[in-house]
């Protein structure tokens, strides 16, 4: 019995040290990000989970997706001021991307896309659905 419990604190504890790779950080709100850090590392870069659930990838220079599916949105960790953005809504019903602090609201077709200019100003900036309040994301600005 006791062997057992010592196997199982050893499993616990490797599952917890295999947990624990790297992590990304974003936050909510309108308030700009501080305290983002990067570092480097010889593996791949995978996509990392924000706070709100929604799955954030490195930006290309001058360019970003950002795509809608089950009601979440899913963007990049951060894109370039001035950036063109390129939303993809892959829900069945309409949505929109909207950044109030920003000024951007644009309506996205059900399974549609449209197409909108990054704010020019770093910072973060929240995102929001106007049919659908309890979506919500982060775009960090840098």
């Amino acid at each position: 019995m006791k062997r057992l419990h010592i196997a199982a604190i050893s499993i616990a504890a490797i599952a917890l040290i295999a947990g624990c790779g790297s992590s990304g950080s974003t936050s909510n709100g309108d308030k700009p990000a501080s305290g983002a850090s990067s570092s480097t590392s010889s593996m791949p870069s995978m996509p990392s989970m924000s706070s709100s659930g929604n799955a954030t990838t490195p930006a290309a220079a001058g360019a970003a997706t950002i795509t809608i599916k089950g009601f979440a949105y899913t963007v990049p960790a951060s894109v370039t001021p001035g950036a063109k953005l390129s939303v993809t809504n892959n829900d069945g019903v309409a949505h929109t991307f909207t950044l109030k602090s920003a000024k951007v609201d644009v309506n996205v077709a059900a399974n549609g896309k449209a197409t909108v200019t990054a704010p020019t100003a770093p910072g973060s900036y929240a995102i929001t659905c106007d049919f659908h309040p309890n979506m919500h994301g982060n775009l960090v600005v840098k």
